[in-house]
């Protein structure tokens, strides 16, 4: 225990970190990569849902993309066949 200003400190830790408290001034800053699924975390139900939609659509979007490429790189005369009835060809 120590002794200071004439009082009997039982933590002399607390004393020293009240010094290095924020101040109320600086800001938190989020973590990185979490602006939008934070802000949709406190959105209401509604564009939450919206954000999961089109997430998943870009998803799905780049998926598809991803596979039409290497789907056309095997070759396969039935996966052209299909890709052009597709287009109206």
């Amino acid at each position: 225990m120590e002794k200071r200003s004439g009082r009997l400190q039982s933590r002399p830790s607390a004393v020293a970190g009240r010094n290095l408290a924020r101040h109320p001034a600086r800001r938190a800053f989020p973590p990185p990569l979490a602006g939008v699924w934070m802000q949709a975390c406190r959105a209401p139900a509604a564009e939450a849902i919206c954000t999961l939609l089109l997430s998943l659509a870009g998803i799905g979007s780049l998926l598809l993309a991803f596979a039409t490429v290497w789907l056309r790189l095997q070759n396969w005369p039935a996966f052209e066949a299909w890709v052009q009835r597709l287009g109206g060809g």
